[in-house]
């Protein structure tokens, strides 16, 4: 009954929270769960249903690496799309739509017997570059509706949300896929699970329709000149040359080891689904307690500086693995999902707070174009980097040794990321090289 008590008033007080709020957060919050839930849904079960069609650790490569080599493609003209609308509104239901319209797709790929593995893997990509439109658009949406001075606060309610949702998903899809009993029967699970995407995305296309832009910027036509001058204005721009080159040197770091920690994870930790599930729950659990903390570091010292944590936090994550691995099969799972824990405890700023500086370091002209160049940087490291530590594991051996090694060459990695990052901080505190002020 106390349980139930405190679980109440957490709940009140939660509503009278939630009716404070301005519309426009409130949609914006609503919005967020709803797109959390659903990339929850899916994301963290696509190696697993892709592994129930058939795939080896190189076709996990490419379930990583195509989508985002297909959001290359469609960056820019989308950008250039999103850019010639009188409201970024519309790009923002469209590609949300083709991406419940291709979840949808998705979960009849079984009944495509030998073909299936081909169309999921072809299929999953090309949602990647509906959800990149869809991500591409939302940022430059996002603007228009909420002012400057109230972006930390409606971004922390989302991504609060959104981590209530990791939190909650995995549980749900862990505990139906471990009670599922055969291949079959599980991969039915999966195709469920596309299906409800789907559906969760139309509830979110409704509650898009109720957001209207309050600072709109006038359409613009975009042809090769503008681009040009575009592209010639990031180069003479010193803020977001400098925040591009150290961003991507942390982004090609944090995704090397992607598809490698489900590798981990599964054949040499041995971890089921609902082992997989409680390790994602317990790290976004972490991520969900601090978010708060995080926020008001933000607030404080600003996004640059509390992001330091962030890319230093990041470093425990191969230390979790490589721990793990040595410990003996009766503690290692456990452990792992402990030491997993720990190192999400910095991870929530990784959510918050780099579009946050990206946007500190453009210029408003080509908004929308800056966002899709930097993209298209982070969508080719994405490309590249997890099968490239599919790769480094085999070329070490494909075994056991061969998995330490690539997360101690990561471990490595994301410390030196944690130094430059740090190091471009103190810069901009004693040259101010950035155009607008940390504390947003």
């Amino acid at each position: 009954m106390r349980i139930v008590s405190v679980a109440a008033r957490h709940a009140r007080s939660w509503g009278r929270f939630y009716a404070s709020l301005e519309r426009p957060i409130r949609l914006y919050a609503i919005e967020g769960a709803l797109i959390a839930l659903t990339v929850n849904l899916i994301n963290n079960n696509n190696n697993l249903f892709a592994n129930r069609l058939g795939a080896n650790d190189f076709h996990l490569g490419l379930v990583s690496m195509l989508p985002q080599l297909v959001n290359m493609l469609v960056l820019l003209p989308g950008a250039i799309l999103t850019d010639s609308l009188k409201t970024k509104r519309a790009m923002v239901i469209f590609s949300i739509s083709l991406t419940g319209v291709i979840y949808l797709a998705i979960g009849f790929v079984p009944l495509l017997q030998s073909m299936r593995l081909a169309a999921f893997i072809g299929l999953l990509s090309l949602s990647g570059g509906a959800m990149t439109l869809y991500n591409l658009s939302w940022q430059s949406f996002f603007p228009e509706v909420i002012p400057i001075e109230k972006r930390n606060k409606t971004l922390t309610i989302k991504t609060t949300l959104a981590a209530f949702m990791g939190v909650l998903t995995p549980l749900i899809t862990g505990s139906i896929l471990s009670g599922l009993n055969t291949n079959e029967l599980k991969i039915m699970g999966h195709q469920g699970f596309f299906i409800g995407g789907a559906i969760l995305i139309a509830v979110q296309i409704a509650v898009l329709k109720r957001m209207y832009s309050v600072n709109a910027s006038d359409p613009r036509r975009i042809g090769f000149g503008t681009l040009k001058k575009a592209f010639v204005s990031l180069l003479h721009n010193k803020s977001f040359m400098f925040y591009a080159c150290v961003a991507w040197f942390f982004y090609i770091t944090w995704q090397m080891d992607w598809t490698m920690y489900y590798i981990g994870q599964t054949q040499y930790l041995k971890m089921n689904e609902a082992q997989l599930g409680l390790a994602i729950v317990a790290g976004t659990l972490a991520q969900f307690l601090t978010m708060r903390f995080w926020s008001r570091m933000n607030e404080r010292r600003g996004v640059t500086f509390t992001l330091t944590f962030g890319l230093f936090g990041l470093a425990l994550n191969p230390i979790a693995m490589i721990s793990a691995t040595l410990l003996p099969v009766s503690v290692n799972i456990p452990l792992f999902i402990l030491f997993h824990t720990i190192a999400n405890l910095t991870a929530a700023t990784i959510q918050l707070n780099p579009f946050q500086c990206l946007l500190e370091v453009l210029d408003d002209k080509y908004k929308t174009l800056s966002i899709s160049i930097f993209t298209v940087l982070t969508c080719l490291s994405n490309a590249l980097m997890p099968f490239s530590g599919v790769m480094l594991y085999r070329f070490l051996g494909g075994d056991l040794g061969a998995l330490r090694g690539m997360f101690l060459t990561v471990l490595v990695l994301r410390i030196i990321a944690g130094l430059v990052w740090l190091f471009r901080w103190r810069l901009i505190n004693r040259k101010g090289l950035q155009t607008v002020s940390q504390s947003i």
